[in-house]
């Protein structure tokens, strides 16, 4: 809890690490084996069985590959996936792990540098609506009926941001981000944060010009 409420003050958000494994506990899957009429041999009841592994995540790049079993995190025993979520709970992008799995029984232990979600080990700071650089409002009802549209967030001005940098001019009318509608700044404000820790830190805009012209940007928040 410590960890969550400091990584809240220092950047926003929890910064959060994962091994982009997927899998259970090793108790459960000798368990399904045998209903199976198998007699699965681990070396051990007790760990995390390892599934499937991610081609891109921390643990891809520690070496674990589908049915290795993580025995232990730092030096410390791991006897459920319960214990293995906690323990990386505890820890932070650019941090140091060492993992300890089982592979055809044999044991190994390896070490890497934990990265986040992005791929990095830079912490990941929420970002706000002003990363945009631009100033907004509700479409008018005038523009709605020259438009024929409902909704959307007119751009009134486009500053130095990542709306100048992706070609997002004045006068453009910002109807969906991300696959939401866009009603209010609000709306907006909610899928910036949302998308700056996300593992693909991009808004997708949709919309449409005055002219009747649409368009689509992708958006990048991050360098």
């Amino acid at each position: 809890m410590n960890k969550v409420v400091d990584d809240i003050k220092k950047y926003g958000s929890v910064q959060r690490v994962m091994l982009g494994v997927t899998g259970g506990d090793v108790l459960t899957y000798i368990d399904n084996q045998k209903e199976q009429g198998k007699e699965p041999d681990l070396g051990t009841n007790e760990g995390v069985y390892i599934s499937k592994v991610a081609e891109d995540g921390n643990g891809a790049e520690l070496g674990l590959e589908a049915n290795d079993v993580i025995t232990k995190v730092d030096g410390k025993p791991i006897k459920k996936m319960s214990e293995l979520q906690q323990a990386l709970n505890g820890k932070r992008p650019g941090d140091r792990v060492s993992i300890t799995f089982l592979r055809k029984k044999k044991e190994y232990t390896k070490s890497i540098i934990l990265k986040n979600e992005q791929g990095t080990t830079k912490p990941i700071e929420q970002a706000d609506i002003d990363v945009l650089g631009g100033q907004f409002r509700p479409v008018t009802e005038a523009m709605k009926k020259q438009l024929n549209i409902t909704y959307g967030l007119e751009v009134l001005k486009v500053n130095n941001g990542a709306f100048k940098e992706a070609g997002i001019n004045r006068g453009f009318i910002i109807q969906r981000v991300n696959d939401h509608n866009i009603n209010s700044i609000d709306d907006l404000q909610k899928i910036v944060k949302a998308a700056s820790t996300s593992k693909a830190p991009v808004l997708y805009i949709q919309g449409i010009y005055p002219t009747g012209k649409k368009a689509y940007f992708a958006v990048p928040l991050s360098e």
